[in-house]
């Protein structure tokens, strides 16, 4: 457990793959992606709500 949680299991994949670690395709850019289209979706539900 505790290499798991150091980062050592992951080390070399992260090593290999920085792209996924930050840039367009991090976790980070997909949780801003996803929190940008539910608000798009809530902002069309109320839309169409209202009506």
């Amino acid at each position: 457990m505790k290499k798991a949680f150091s980062g050592e299991l992951t080390k070399e994949w992260r090593e290999a793959h920085p792209e996924l670690i930050s840039g367009e395709n991090s976790a980070e850019k997909l949780l801003e992606q996803i929190k940008a289209e539910k608000k798009r979706m809530d902002s069309r539900k109320a839309a169409k709500n209202a009506k």
